[in-house]
């Protein structure tokens, strides 16, 4: 289990630009990320547009959803460590990217894994 986890949401700049968007991120921005020490493992997910599960409810701006494993204790220097790669000129970020639109936060868990029986 992970012991903490960074969530990524983020929007293409534009949606003729979503493919590339997705190529980069998917092909060049997770296995960048993963080489900074701490982060793990990387997955990326894509909003379901139409399923409603809670009737009423706004969906969020982001459509793209990254979720970064961390193997450490100290959050904020892998914050500073991400940030000094990713600003420092080490990691290429693709005028793709709405920078606008992108929330980031870390979270660590509270509870134990629960899994269906």
């Amino acid at each position: 289990m992970p012991k903490a986890i960074l969530v990524v949401q983020t929007n293409p700049t534009e949606p003729e630009r979503e493919e590339e968007f997705n190529q980069w991120y998917t092909g060049t921005h997770l296995p960048d990320v993963l080489t900074v020490a701490g982060y793990t493992a990387a997955q990326r997910y894509r909003l379901v547009e139409g399923v409603d599960l809670l009737e009423g409810l706004e969906p969020p701006r982001q459509r793209y959803l990254a979720i970064y494993e961390l193997d450490t204790d100290d959050l904020e220097q892998a914050a500073k460590d991400l940030r000094e790669t990713v600003f420092g000129g080490d990691m290429a970020i693709s005028d793709a990217l709405d920078l606008g639109s992108v929330a980031v936060n870390f979270y660590v868990p509270i509870s134990e894994r629960v899994t269906a029986e």
